[in-house]
This record gives structure tokens, sequence and C-alpha cells, in this order.
């Protein structure tokens, strides 16, 4: 099903829906499954009281540094990329 969702985001005239939705929703399980299996059952009071807001913030910081460093370069290799296929 997934396979179809991202297929159907690159039809779309914008070319950063598929990686900025791939983005969001591979970073959401990667943080979720991480501070499930990291942290569960920890003996740190002040870890087990803010789990879910540092888990946010981190959440938050991967998809800052993914608009900012990743999507870009997405883009020019995307380029790149494109103009070799249509020239070669």
């Amino acid at each position: 099903m997934d396979i179809f969702v991202f297929n159907w985001l690159r039809q779309h005239q914008q070319w950063w829906h598929a990686p900025l939705a791939s983005a969001i929703i591979g970073n959401l399980v990667d943080t979720y499954v991480f501070f499930i299996l990291a942290f569960h059952n920890t003996s740190d009071v002040y870890l087990a009281e803010n789990l879910w807001e540092i888990a946010a913030v981190d959440y938050t910081f991967k998809i800052l540094v993914n608009a900012v460093i990743f999507l870009p370069m997405y883009k020019v290799i995307l380029d790149k990329v494109s103009r070799r296929i249509l020239v070669g």
C-alpha cells in the first residue's frame, strides 16, 4: 500500500511531495520505535516524566534538518539525473 502512496505522490507536479512525506512518516516511526525500545521502563525519573516531550523535540529536529539539508540536496541530485537521462 505504501508503495502506491509514494508512487502517487511522485506523480505530483511539485517534486518535494514524495520525499517530504517519506521523511515525515519514516522519521515518525523511527523516533517512536527508538524511544520505546531505548527508554522502556527507564529508572531515570526525569526521562520517564518527559519522554514524549524529548521525543517530540528529537522528531522536530529531524524534520528541520531534512527540510533544510536533505530536500535541497535531493533536488540537486534529481535535476542532475534528469538531465543525464534526457541528454543521454
